[in-house]
C-alpha cells in the first residue's frame, strides 16, 4: 500500500518555498533604479549645471565690479588728501590753457569750476582754449557753463606729465619684458632677467614709485558754499564744496581735434516735478523721479542711462540769502532708469535735495564712466 505523507507536512513545505521565492524576487525588484529614474536625475542635475553655469559669469562679473568700485574709492580718498596737503584749492593757482586767471561765464564772481589739469593740458597741446564743462555742440545759457581750468605749478600751468602723476591713478602695474644684452651687452644672447618692474623716476633717475596703467583719473568740481560781496559785482568765496568725481578711461580733447562733437557730457533739459504747494519752488527730496528731455545738444554719445550710472543737476536759483542768483550744482546716483522708444527718459535719482524754481531752466548731464563721486567742503 502506498505511503502518502501528510498533506500538511508536504503543502505546507511547497507553500513555504514559493513565498520565499516570490518575497526575493520583490524584494530585488524593489531595490534597483529604473531608466526613467536615471533619466530624470541625469536632467535635474544637468539643470543645475546650467544654473551654476550661468551664475559663474555673472559672480564674476560683480567681483569685478566691486574691485573697480574699491579701486575707485580709493583713488578719490587719496586724492582728497592730496588736494588738500597740495593746496590745490587755493584758487590764486588755478590757470587756464594761456596761464591766466579764469574769466567768469557770468556776472557774478562766486561761481563754480571745474578742476581738470589733464584735459586742459591736452587742450593746450591740441591749439584749443581751456574749454566749459560740460562739452556741448551748442552754447548752454553761460550761467549754467563751468569754467575748466588747471593748477600753477612752478608759476606755469600744469604739464600732461605731471597731471597725470597726480590726477589719474591704476592698480595694473606696468611690466616690462626685458630685451636682449639687459645683462651682458656683450653677449646679447644670454638673457636670464625676469619680467621687470617699471618705476616712475626723479630728476637724478632715482625710484620713487612703482608705475601702473593710468586707467583712472579725476577732476573736481568746486562749488561755492559761502561767499561774501566785497564790493560791487565782486565776491569773495570763503567756503568750497568740491565734488572729486573719478573717471575710467575718460576720453580727453586730443582724440577729437577739429571735431565738435564728443562722446560724453550727454546733456538733458529736465522737466520739473509737481509744484509743492506749500513752497513757491519746485523741490526733489533726496532725489526722486525725473523726466528728461534732448534740448537738441547735438553729441555722439550713445549710452544708454543705465542703473549705477551718475547725472549732474545744474540751475541757477536766487538765493534770498546771498540776495543774487546763484548756480546750484549737486551729483545724483542713477537707481533706476527707462525709456520707450519715442519718449523721454525717465530716472530714479538718490542724493541732496535740489530746488526746480518757477521759470528757471534745469539741465542734467550724463556723465558715463563715472565710477565714484565724493563731496569734501573746504574752507
Amino acid at each position: 500500500m502506498p505511503f502518502h505523507p501528510p498533506p500538511h507536512l508536504y503543502g505546507n513545505e511547497m507553500n513555504s518555498f514559493e513565498t520565499n521565492l516570490f518575497a526575493r524576487f520583490d524584494r530585488s525588484r524593489r531595490s534597483g533604479i529604473t531608466l526613467i529614474e536615471v533619466i530624470t536625475s541625469i536632467l535635474v542635475a544637468v539643470i543645475g549645471l546650467f544654473g551654476v553655469m550661468v551664475m559663474i559669469p555673472f559672480g564674476v562679473g560683480q567681483a569685478e565690479h566691486g574691485l573697480r568700485q574699491e579701486e575707485a574709492s580709493a583713488l578719490a580718498l587719496n586724492a582728497i588728501s592730496d588736494f588738500e596737503i597740495r593746496g590745490f584749492g587755493d584758487t590764486d593757482l588755478w590757470r587756464t590753457v594761456t596761464g591766466g586767471a579764469p574769466a567768469d561765464l557770468d556776472p557774478f564772481v562766486a561761481r563754480p569750476y571745474v578742476i581738470d589739469p589733464i584735459g586742459v593740458a591736452d587742450r593746450s597741446a591740441a591749439g584749443l582754449d581751456s574749454g566749459a564743462f560740460p562739452f556741448v555742440s551748442t552754447p548752454l545759457p553761460a550761467n549754467i557753463l563751468m569754467n575748466r581750468v588747471t593748477i600753477e605749478s612752478r608759476n606755469v600751468p600744469m604739464s600732461r606729465a605731471l597731471a597725470d602723476q597726480l590726477f589719474s591713478w591704476g592698480s595694473d602695474l606696468v611690466i616690462r619684458t626685458p630685451t636682449e644684452g639687459d645683462i651682458n651687452p656683450t653677449y646679447p644672447e644670454i638673457d636670464l632677467l625676469p619680467p621687470l618692474q617699471e618705476f616712475d623716476v626723479d630728476s637724478a633717475d632715482n625710484a620713487v614709485r612703482r608705475q601702473a596703467g593710468k586707467d583712472m583719473s579725476y577732476i573736481v568740481v568746486a562749488v561755492p558754499a559761502k561767499f561774501n560781496e566785497v564790493s560791487a559785482g565782486v565776491d569773495q568765496v570763503l567756503t568750497w564744496r568740491n565734488y572729486f568725481v573719478v573717471y575710467e578711461k575718460r576720453p580727453q580733447p586730443l582724440e577729437f581735434v577739429g571735431v565738435t562733437e564728443h562722446p560724453y557730457d550727454r546733456v538733458f533739459q529736465v522737466v520739473p516735478p509737481p509744484v509743492v504747494p506749500a513752497a513757491a519752488v519746485n523741490v526733489a527730496y533726496s532725489g526722486g523721479d525725473l523726466e528728461l528731455m534732448d534740448p537738441g545738444q547735438t553729441s555722439s554719445q550713445d549710452i544708454e542711462i543705465k542703473r549705477g550710472d551718475w547725472m549732474m543737476l545744474t540751475n541757477v536759483v536766487e538765493s534770498s540769502f546771498h540776495g543774487k542768483p546763484v548756480q546750484q550744482v549737486h551729483f545724483y546716483k542713477v537707481v533706476d532708469a527707462e525709456q520707450s522708444e519715442g519718449e523721454n527718459p525717465q530716472v530714479t535719482l538718490q542724493g541732496p535735495n535740489f530746488q526746480f524754481p518757477d521759470g528757471a531752466d534745469t539741465f542734467a548731464v550724463h556723465l558715463p564712466d563715472v565710477w565714484a563721486v565724493f563731496e569734501r567742503t573746504f574752507r
